[in-house]
C-alpha cells in the first residue's frame, strides 16, 4: 500500500496542442487549410487533484478575436460535470505573430470538476467556437487525465529540487539532461523512477552528499540526513522534439520500516516555449513540419 504524508501546490498542466482543422472537422493536412494546429504530436495523461489546464495553439489565415469553448466529445464524456475557462495570452509578442500567412492566437483552457464525484476526464476532441466557427480538433491520442494525485512531496525523502517544465527538444537527446535534488529524513531505498506514460528515463547516474557520481542501479540506498542528487536523460518510442507531452514522474522509494511510498510531480515538454530574448524560431519550425 502507497502512503503520501502531504499533497501540495496545486498542478497546472500547461499543454501546448496542435491539430488540423477546417470548420467542422480538423484532420485533413493540406497547405491551403485556413486552420492549423497539431494534433497528432500531443500526449497527455496526467494526475492532478485540482485540474488540467493546456494551452492550445491556435494559427489562422485569419487574425482572431474570440474564442469560446463548445464542448469536449469522447466516449464517457459530461461536460456539465466539468467546469471550463479560457484565458487568452496578452503576450505582445504572440499576439502579433504571423508566419507564412497565419496569425497565431495563444490560449490556455483549465477544465475543473464541478463536484467530487467526477473522477476523471478522458476526450478524444476539443470542439472551439472561432469568431463563430466550430473547430473540432481531435487528438490521435485521446487526452487521459485523472482528478487525483498530482504533485506529491513526501516526508521522508524531500524534494529540495524538481525540473518539470522541459524543451520537447530534450527528448531523445542524450546530451540533454535534468537534476533532482532529495533530502533523506530517514533511511530509505529508491526503487525506482517512472512516468505514467511515453516518456522513460536513460542514463540514470546519481551523488549522495557531493560524491563521485555513479551509475544507478536501483535500489538505492540513502541513509538519514543525506542529500540525492540523481540526473537522466528522456526518452521515448512515441514522442520526439516536435511532440507536446505532459504526465507524471514517479519516484518510488521504501523506508527502513518497509513501508511504501513516492514523490510524483506533472511534468511538461513544450516543443515552443520557453521562448527566450524573442526568439520565435521554435514556432517557426513547428509550422512548417505540421504544414508538410
Amino acid at each position: 500500500m502507497k502512503r503520501t504524508f502531504s499533497v501540495n501546490i496545486a498542478c497546472i498542466v500547461i499543454i501546448t496542442l496542435f491539430s488540423v482543422s477546417t470548420a467542422g472537422c480538423c484532420d485533413k493536412r493540406t497547405k491551403s487549410a485556413d486552420f492549423l494546429t497539431n494534433s497528432s504530436h500531443v500526449y497527455i495523461n496526467t494526475e492532478c487533484s485540482s485540474a488540467v489546464s493546456f494551452h492550445l495553439a491556435l494559427f489562422s489565415k485569419q487574425k482572431i478575436h474570440e474564442i469560446k469553448f463548445a464542448g469536449l466529445e469522447g466516449n464517457d464524456i459530461y461536460n456539465e460535470s466539468l467546469d471550463v475557462d479560457i484565458y487568452q495570452n496578452d503576450s505582445d509578442i504572440i499576439n502579433s505573430y504571423k508566419y507564412q500567412g497565419y496569425h497565431l492566437k495563444y490560449i490556455m483552457i483549465e477544465i475543473k470538476p464541478n463536484s467530487d464525484e467526477v473522477i476523471d476526464c478522458n476526450f478524444e476532441r476539443i470542439a472551439l467556437n472561432v469568431d463563430g466557427v466550430i473547430r473540432k480538433i481531435s487528438f490521435t491520442k485521446p487526452v487521459e487525465h485523472k482528478f487525483s494525485g498530482g504533485n506529491i512531496f513526501t516526508e521522508p525523502l524531500q524534494i529540495s529540487v524538481v525540473p518539470n517544465d522541459m524543451p520537447s527538444a530534450y527528448i531523445n537527446d542524450t546530451s540533454q539532461y535534468v537534476i533532482y535534488e532529495f533530502l533523506a529524513t530517514e533511511d530509505i531505498m529508491l526503487q525506482e523512477i517512472r512516468f505514467s506514460d511515453f516518456i522513460y528515463p536513460a542514463n540514470v547516474t546519481y551523488t549522495i552528499d557531493g560524491s563521485e557520481s555513479m551509475e544507478a542501479v536501483f535500489p538505492i540506498s540513502v541513509s538519514k540526513g543525506q542529500r540525492l542528487k540523481i540526473s537522466f536523460s528522456f526518452m521515448s518510442e512515441t514522442a520526439d522534439k516536435f511532440s507536446y507531452v505532459t504526465n507524471n514522474i514517479y519516484f518510488d522509494y521504501l523506508t527502513e520500516s518497509g513501508m511504501s511510498f513516492y514523490n510524483s510531480a506533472v511534468i511538461v515538454f513544450d516543443p515552443i516555449f520557453p521562448i527566450l530574448d524573442n526568439d520565435l524560431s521554435p514556432i517557426r519550425t513547428l509550422y512548417d513540419h505540421i504544414a508538410e
